[in-house]
């Protein structure tokens, strides 16, 4: 077979990698016995990201329907508490909206971890029980 002529074209390639942000982990947080004074609590969560993704991760109010003080109950009575961004307990973790903040953070397309501070205000004297709320973690990206 003899070929008269050679005629080339371009074989053109695409593919797209979509944004993408997931929690990979997010842990409870359990105060143990509130004696009346100020008790601390640490929770965790890990998050991954694309890299060069913005994003930011934000909290909900909990069943309180406020972030200053969010409140657990057990059906009868209700226990204040808050949660916090940092170990100093200066910014309260919310929405950036009613006095709170947001944690920012840009992915590496890895694992980041981040630490959830929380406070059960000094003070009260509620009755004996189990107590609980229950937040919502939202990442934007």
């Amino acid at each position: 077979m003899t070929f008269v002529a050679k005629i080339k074209g371009i074989l053109k390639l695409t593919a797209k990698v979509p944004v993408l942000c997931a929690f990979v982990s997010i842990s409870s947080m359990n105060f143990g016995s509130y004696l009346g004074t100020d008790t601390y609590g640490t929770g965790a969560m890990s998050v991954n990201c694309n890299l060069g993704t913005n994003y930011t991760i934000s909290l909900g109010t909990g069943g309180s329907g406020t972030y200053n003080p969010r409140q657990m109950n057990n059906m009868s009575a209700l226990l204040l508490y808050n949660l916090y961004t940092d170990n100093a307990y200066t910014t309260i973790w919310g929405n950036g909206t009613g006095g709170s903040g947001i944690v920012n953070g840009i992915g590496t397309g890895g694992d980041q971890n981040y630490t959830v501070y929380g406070k059960i205000i000094a003070g009260q004297n509620d009755p004996a029980g189990g107590y609980s709320d229950n937040v919502i973690t939202t990442i934007d990206y």
